[in-house]
C-alpha cells in the first residue's frame, strides 16, 4: 500500500523526521501531559502514529540515512565533556557506589536474559537494557545499532523502561525516607546527610517530571538526550556544579559539527582497520573520551554541542517509531517490562547489600543508584530535591562515566548471553 510520502522523497522524509523531533521538544517545555510521558516518547509515537497513518513509509532511504549517521554523530556530541580526570577525582565515594550499581545491573542482566527470554533476540534486548542502566539513552542506541536490534522491540523496549522507570524512581524517594534503611546504613549516622525526622528533612516528592519519569541525561555543564522513558524539558544546571558556558554561536556550532564528523569518521576508519565494523560506536566512544580528557578546555567550550545531540537523539526516536511494528510491540512489550524489572530489581539489592558491605553511606548509594539507572541529570535534580546539595555534582560526573562506559558493557554482556 503507498503512503502519502513516498518512500524515494528523501529531503521531504528528513524534513518531517525534523519537525516530529522539534515538535515533540516543544511540546515538553509547554504541556504538562509531553513531560510526563518525555518527548523521547513523544517522538516516538509521533513516528509510529504518521507510519502506522500511511503518511510516512516504514522503510526508506531517508530512515537508513538516520539509522546509518544519527547515533554515530551524537555520541561524540554527547561527550564533549566526558574528562575522566576530573571524573575520578571529584566523584568520591559515589563513585564506588556508581561501580557497585554498574556491577549489580551486569548480574541482573545475566539473570534476566535466563528468566524472561524474550525470542531470536532476547540476547539483543538484554545488552540494551543493561547499557542503558549503566549509561543512557546514547548507549541503548548505540547498543541496538551494534546488535542490529528490530525497532519493533526497541520501541517496545523503550515503552517498557518508561514504565519501570517510573516505579522505580518512587522505590527511591522511599528509600531516601526510610529511617530504617538509614539505621541499616549504620556509617550514614553523622556524615552530615539530614535524616527522616532531621530538620532537613527529604521531601515526599520530586516535583514535576524529576519524579515521574527519568529526567533528561546531562552531561557536565549541559543537558544532553533524555533516556527512552526520560523527561526532558532544557534545565538549569545545578550551582557550583560548573562554570558558565558561553551561549551557542555560529563558530560553536560549526566547532561541534567538525568535531562530530571527525570522531565519526576516524572511529569508522579505525573500525573497518580493526576489522570489526559493527564495533564502530565503541571506537567512536574511546576516541570522543580521549579527546576530552586530553583536552577538556577546548572540548568544554564548545558551546551547543550537547543541544545538538539532544535533538539528533530525538530525530533517531522518529525514525525509530515510524520502522516499528506495533504488532510486535503489543506481543513483546510485557515480557521486556519484566526483563527491565528483574535487572533493576538485582541492581537495587546488590547495590544496597554490597555498599553497606564496604561501609560506603546510603546516600552517595542512593544517588549512586540514580546515575546508574536514571541517568546524571535525574540524579542530581534528585539530590536537590531531598536536601542533599553536595552530591549534585558527584551525581553528575558519575552518570557521565555511564556514558563512557556503557557501550562496552552493554556489548559485552548481550555477546556473552547470545
Amino acid at each position: 500500500m503507498e503512503t502519502l510520502v513516498p518512500a524515494a522523497e528523501t529531503p521531504l522524509l528528513l524534513a518531517i523526521l525534523a519537525a516530529c523531533a522539534a515538535g515533540a521538544l516543544w511540546a515538553e517545555e509547554r504541556f504538562a501531559f509531553a513531560r510526563k510521558v518525555t518527548a523521547f516518547m513523544v517522538a516516538l509515537l509521533a513516528g509510529m502514529a504518521l507510519s502506522n497513518a500511511r503518511v510516512i513509509p516504514s522503510d526508506a532511504p531517508a530512515l537508513d540515512l538516520v539509522w546509518a549517521w544519527v547515533v554515530p554523530l551524537a555520541l561524540p556530541l554527547l561527550l564533549v565533556r566526558a574528562n575522566l580526570v576530573r571524573i575520578f577525582r571529584e566523584t568520591g565515594p559515589t563513585l564506588g557506589a556508581f561501580l557497585v550499581g554498574a556491577v549489580g545491573t551486569v548480574l541482573g542482566g545475566f539473570l534476566a536474559a535466563w528468566l524472561v527470554p524474550v525470542g531470536p533476540e532476547s540476547w539483543k534486548a538484554t545488552g540494551v537494557f543493561v547499557g542503558t542502566y549503566v549509561g543512557g539513552s546514547i548507549n541503548f542506541l548505540a547498543i541496538a545499532r551494534a546488535t542490529d536490534l528490530s525497532p519493533g522491540i526497541a520501541s517496545a523496549a523503550i515503552a517498557a523502561d518508561n514504565l519501570v522507570m517510573t516505579v522505580y524512581f518512587f522505590v527511591l524517594i522511599a528509600a531516601a525516607r526510610s529511617a530504617r534503611l538509614h539505621r541499616w546504613f549504620a556509617r550514614d549516622r553523622g556524615d552530615g546527610i539530614a535524616r527522616p525526622g532531621e530538620p532537613e528533612q527529604p521531601r515526599a516528592e520530586v516535583r514535576g517530571s524529576e519524579a515521574k519519569a527519568k529526567a533528561p541525561l546531562a552531561t557536565v555543564g549541559g543537558p544532553a538526550p533524555a533516556r527512552p522513558g526520560e523527561s526532558h524539558p532544557p534545565q538549569a544546571e545545578p550551582r557550583g556544579t560548573e562554570t558558565q558556558r558561553p551561549p551557542a554561536t555560529v563558530v560553536g556550532l560549526a566547532t561541534s559539527l567538525a568535531f562530530a564528523f571527525g570522531a565519526v569518521a576516524v572511529g569508522t576508519l579505525l573500525a573497518r582497520v580493526a576489522g570489526t565494523p559493527h564495533l564502530t560506536a565503541l571506537f567512536i566512544t574511546a576516541l570522543a573520551v580521549a579527546l576530552a580528557t586530553a583536552i577538556p578546555g577546548r572540548l568544554a567550550t564548545l558551546a551547543g554541542a550537547e543541544e545538538l545531540g539532544v535533538f539528533l537523539m530525538h530525530v533517531f526516536a522518529v525514525a525509530l517509531g515510524a520502522a516499528a511494528d506495533v504488532r510486535t510491540i503489543v506481543e513483546r512489550g510485557p515480557l521486556l517490562f519484566a526483563m527491565a524489572a528483574t535487572i533493576i530489581a538485582v541492581h537495587m539489592l546488590f547495590m544496597l547489600g554490597v555498599c553497606r558491605a564496604l561501609r560506603l553511606p546510603l546516600a552517595e548509594s542512593i544517588i549512586a543508584s540514580n546515575a546508574n539507572i536514571g541517568g546524571p541529570t535525574t540524579a542530581s535534580a534528585f539530590a536537590v530535591a531531598v536536601h542533599w546539595e553536595r552530591l549534585v555534582l558527584p551525581a553528575v560526573l558519575a552518570g557521565v562515566l555511564g556514558y563512557v562506559i556503557a557501550n562496552y558493557i552493554g556489548l559485552g554482556v548481550a555477546w556473552a548471553v547470545r
